[in-house]
């Protein structure tokens, strides 16, 4: 799953902090996230091994 976040008013520690708690509830079977501002990639981000 592609997030844009260009046009949020949340700060990058925000959003990091937002994903982390989708990854630990695990509910959305979210396997790799790519996060991007503009053009730019800001990370990529996957599952925590257990």
């Amino acid at each position: 799953m592609i997030f844009d976040i260009t046009k949020t008013s949340l700060s990058h520690e925000e959003i990091l902090r937002q994903l982390d708690l989708v990854y630990q509830q695990d509910r959305r079977g979210l396997q790799k996230s790519t996060i991007k501002d503009k053009e730019k990639i800001v990370g990529i981000f996957g599952k925590k091994e257990k």
